[in-house]
């Protein structure tokens, strides 16, 4: 439809002029008619003046009044049927006048509405085709406007811009598609990620639930994780003649979303394959073991990525740990006779991966006690970030650690998550969080 305002303005800038002619004329009119009367009168006197005086150095007495009241008579009729004549002449006039404005009117409303019609048929032809597109009849173009004005431009204009629409709009379509697919191989890649990370610690025995409470948590900032974990008893009766030996693992890589998960993998995998390949020998060394499968992943390594890594091994029964640390957070260690929180000293490190030389890797035993609870965790738990960027920090870990120390792993677990939620207020998109507690319950 056309815009009301232009039509409105086509009828005050074309109308109301036509309009102002018929006022200006009648105006015209009336005044004349009033003039001719009035100039009359005044004519009519002066001859009545300069006749009465003719007359009355002609005649005299009662003979002269007698001549200028006849006179008088007859030139009182001729203006009158004068004035009349000019008055029907007039009426005549303004009737043909009238007439003639009246079809000059109408002539001319028909050539407005023509040429209305003329400047706004492409006007609407231009709507009709942007209400078109805008419902997603990208395919529509506007033909026919050859009008070889601005209005013929901006319809070839339209068309020029309904092309790109329809370009970009295919463009889209096609990097959806493709975006799609990259969400479903990322999906995938997350489940096989998370395929290879244990879930529970659901395979004790009950001679083993009664040494050991673990229980882990893990939430990658975004579909795929760097993170990696991993727990297993170690099965070699030539080392350990009981299933008491609790191997456990956590690390970090350095890259993100694909590239990191695959470098994640392949650290885990290579890691869990050398305890292994331990398992089978008399004796397990973790420094040696972390030492050879650092070698491997340098010599593969193009991209220059490392990882950090802490991992050990706990006897469950005695509570004894040694472990190996290769640049990871170091862990905290809740006593439950003190109720205090250690964190644990350890000779500083270098990382996973950065050589294929001796890499010199911090190594130690400490000893758990009944009811001590050890937390493993990565940086992503003490760079959880609020909305105002501050950091979760160490100290405010420290303090949740010594709060909820004395309870079960799982609920340490569900307390810690909740505190850094509530910090954070679940803006956990910063980095992945992962962390283990393990608690011995009796030695």
């Amino acid at each position: 439809m056309i815009s009301k305002s232009i039509v409105k303005k086509l009828l005050i800038g074309l109308i109301i002029p036509l309009i102002l002619v018929f006022i200006v004329f009648f105006i015209l009119q009336n005044f004349l008619i009033d003039n001719v009367g009035n100039e009359s009168n005044k004519l009519s006197e002066i001859i009545y003046a300069r006749l009465s005086d003719d007359i009355t150095k002609s005649f005299k007495g009662k003979e002269a009044s007698e001549k200028i009241n006849k006179f008088k008579k007859e030139y009182d009729w001729l203006i009158n049927e004068y004035s009349k004549k000019f008055k029907t002449f007039i009426a005549n006039d303004r009737l043909i006048l009238t007439i003639s404005l009246v079809a000059i009117f109408i002539i001319y409303t028909l050539i407005f509405i023509y040429i209305l019609k003329r400047l706004t048929s492409p006007i609407k032809v231009l709507c009709d085709a942007v209400e078109k597109i805008t419902s997603g009849e990208l395919n529509h173009r506007i033909d026919g406007v050859k009008s070889g004005d601005e209005m013929e431009f901006l319809a070839v204009k339209f068309n020029k811009m309904a092309d790109s629409i329809n370009e970009q709009m295919i463009t889209i379509a096609r990097t959806e598609r493709e975006k799609e697919k990259i969400e479903l191989d990322i999906r995938i890649a997350a489940e096989i990620q998370n395929s290879v990370l244990p879930q529970k610690l659901n395979y004790l025995y009950e001679k083993q639930k009664e040494y050991l409470d673990l229980f882990s948590y893990y939430k990658p900032a975004k579909t795929v994780s760097g993170d990696f974990f991993d727990y297993f008893f170690i099965n070699n009766p030539n080392i350990f003649k009981d299933r008491d030996h609790l191997f456990f693992l956590i690390g970090d890589v350095s890259g993100k979303s694909i590239p990191g998960a695959m470098f994640m993998m392949e650290v885990k995998t290579l890691l869990k394959a050398f305890v292994e390949e331990e398992q089978i020998s008399s004796n397990i060394d973790l420094k040696k073991m972390l030492y050879k499968a650092s070698r491997v992943i340098y010599k593969t390594n193009k991209n220059c990525m490392f990882a950090t890594i802490f991992c050990g091994v706990i006897n469950i029964k005695t509570g004894e740990v040694n472990y190996v640390l290769a640049g990871h957070e170091l862990p905290l260690i809740y006593r439950r006779q003190s109720n205090e929180v250690e964190r644990l000293k350890v000779p500083e490190s270098t990382m996973f991966g950065i050589s294929d030389k001796f890499t010199e890797f911090g190594s130690g035993s400490f000893k758990l006690f009944s009811g001590d609870l050890m937390l493993l965790y990565t940086d992503g738990v003490t760079d959880a970030r609020n909305t105002d960027g501050q950091f979760w920090g160490l100290n405010r870990l420290q303090k949740a650690v010594l709060e909820s120390g004395n309870r079960s792993a799982e609920e340490f677990s569900d307390f810690l998550t909740s505190k850094i939620n509530k910090f954070s207020l679940d803006n956990l998109k910063n980095d992945d969080i992962t962390f283990i507690a393990i608690k011995l319950l009796s030695s």
